[in-house]
């Protein structure tokens, strides 16, 4: 039996309501990140019972509040490592951690590594550090932005496309794109782009997927997409949102699965593209390789 437009309109303003009570305990907790609060405060911020504030951040936010706290510590606490030479127990005291011992396992276990190697690097790697959660973020995880994640094997497949290296990402990514459009005109199931990188620096191909024998002409060059394990899942949005469901992807689904993915590729194929305007709404399948 299908829902009736007031009823998805009363469950829609429910949601809502649930996600900006949910905001208010975030914002209170990223105030508060070097401060010993409880979960008990954060309830409070939120107008709830500590009952149903715990079974509601759950739900909507998919970590329990204190995961999510320890999880925000532990990220700006190795922003730190890296960006100041201040000693390693004065930034542990600072979020709250009472040794540099309890510090070092809790950030081993986020890492998977320690704080002494971790400081040795000049960039942390790719979605290592879990952003604020903000509340555009949480309605498009709770409102239809991301389909179900599934594992897959993919077989390799051969993409002829165009290379632009990601400097402005939305502008280049835009541009390139529309380059691919003009030129091209495969059916859109066949529209891939790779996202990845290189020296740390990143790259994005736009192009449409083509059989082995053909051969690369300018300005088109030819890249292979790797058989494998893939997490498959879908993005449904503006092609901006895509961050909020490869933040998800790194940040929840993982913590939750423990299933380590690879963070130098990104595969997507691109339904429904036209011109790749800000407004325009998009069906992309997400596929990231597993290590």
């Amino acid at each position: 039996m299908k829902s009736s437009p007031r009823h998805n309109a009363t469950n829609d303003s429910q949601m809502l309501a649930h996600i900006k009570s949910m905001q208010r305990a975030i914002s209170f907790m990223e105030l508060h990140l070097q401060e010993n609060i409880m979960i008990g405060d954060a309830a409070e911020a939120a107008c709830c019972s500590l009952f149903h504030f715990c079974r509601t951040f759950n739900r909507i936010v998919r970590h329990t509040p204190y995961d999510y706290l320890m999880r925000r510590r532990l990220s700006e606490a190795a922003r730190q490592l890296i960006e100041t030479d201040r000693k390693i127990i004065e930034i542990a005291l600072d979020f709250q951690f009472n040794s540099a011992e309890g510090f070092s396992r809790a950030f081993r276990r986020m890492f998977q590594t320690t704080p002494t190697e971790w400081r040795k690097q000049t960039i942390p790697p790719a979605h290592s550090m879990m952003p604020l959660i903000t509340e555009e973020y949480l309605r498009h995880i709770n409102m239809g932005g991301i389909g179900p994640v599934v594992m897959k094997k993919k077989e390799a497949m051969q993409v002829k496309g165009m290379t632009v290296w990601l400097e402005n990402e939305p502008v280049d990514i835009k541009l390139v794109w529309q380059r691919v459009l003009a030129l091209e005109q495969s059916s859109s199931e066949k529209r891939f782009a790779i996202r990845g990188y290189e020296d740390n620096e990143p790259f994005y191909i736009a192009g449409v997927l083509v059989p082995e024998n053909v051969i690369g002409q300018p300005p088109w060059g030819l890249t292979t997409i790797p058989a494998g394990m893939y997490i498959c899942c879908e993005h449904h949005g503006r092609y901006l949102a895509l961050d909020f469901t490869r933040r998800f992807l790194f940040h929840t689904w993982k913590a939750k699965t423990g299933v380590v993915m690879r963070t130098d590729l990104e595969i997507q194929q691109m339904h429904d593209i036209k011109s790749m305007r800000d407004d325009e709404q998009l069906t992309i399948n997400v596929w990231i390789p597993l290590e």
